[in-house]
């Protein structure tokens, strides 16, 4: 019957030990997907700054051969301001996908940073667990030979009188 303690203590603690590292490599994939999802949304909005540069090389495009259609110079006068207003919108929406590029790929990053750090808590709570485990397969282990010195039969009256008294 001891050893039956000892062996589940055992096999509890072992258990313990793998669900935390199980939970634990579970974390770690789940950072590794939010760090990827992270850098998908940033080459989306790279994608997106690329094609503001894109539609920016055909509209000033086009502002140029219509001006050399009407006889202006492609890079004066309205040709040239038209070109200048749709360079500086371009931009901004261009700043604005690197930033929101930037900014996805950064969060992707903390999120896997979140995820390492709940997967090394778990760990570490397998193994908390593990302890707790053995400690009390110890304690159960030392309470099985704990019985009582004196045993009575049923029946039989109690040989020690010592804390009985009696009354007159």
């Amino acid at each position: 019957m001891a050893q039956l303690v000892l062996v589940a203590a055992a096999l509890q603690a072992f258990s313990s030990i793998q669900a935390g590292q199980a939970r634990g490599r579970q974390l770690h994939l789940q950072g590794a997907q939010a760090n990827l999802e992270g850098q998908q949304r940033a080459l989306q909005e790279e994608q997106k700054a690329n094609v503001v540069l894109q539609r920016l090389n055909e509209t000033n495009a086009a502002a140029r051969a219509r001006g050399s259609a009407g006889g202006v110079q492609s890079f004066q006068g309205s040709a040239a301001l038209i070109q200048d207003v749709n360079t500086r919108r371009a931009g901004k929406e261009f700043d604005i996908a690197l930033t929101s590029a930037a900014g996805a790929e950064r969060m992707g990053q903390a999120q896997m940073a979140m995820y390492a750090s709940a997967a090394n808590q778990a760990e570490k709570q397998g193994y908390f667990n593990a302890a707790i485990a053995l400690a009390s397969g110890g304690y159960q282990y030392s309470q099985i030979g704990a019985a009582p010195a004196a045993t009575q039969t049923v029946g039989s009256a109690p040989t020690d009188t010592s804390s009985y008294t009696f009354r007159r």
